[in-house]
């Protein structure tokens, strides 16, 4: 039993972190200094590790890492969402002709 609780508490933690980051990203409206990779090798990874839950017959990996999945999937989504936002569109900002 203390294994496993120590296996949850670690899910936890994982798990938080990553909300937080993407939480962050979020109210900020903003992925600036968030790195594309920290998703891409979080969802990779979670993969790896999902696969090897289910080999191992593991029930926190296999929840943990299926909700990293989610999360970095969604992290990413947001981020790229956000870049597009953020990138310049190419069209001149017109400018209001100055009182007279």
């Amino acid at each position: 039993m203390i294994v496993d609780a120590v296996g949850w508490s670690a899910s936890i933690v994982v798990v938080m972190t990553t909300i937080g980051q993407i939480t962050k990203q979020w109210k900020a409206h903003s992925s600036k200094g968030v790195s594309p990779l920290l998703f891409v090798g979080n969802v990779i990874a979670s993969l790896l590790f999902l696969n090897y839950a289910f080999m191992i017959k593991n029930v926190v990996y296999e929840v943990t890492n299926a909700i990293m999945v989610l999360t970095s999937l969604f992290g990413l989504g947001l981020l790229i969402h956000q870049r597009r936002l953020d990138r310049p569109t190419g069209h001149a900002t017109p400018v209001p002709p100055s009182p007279q």
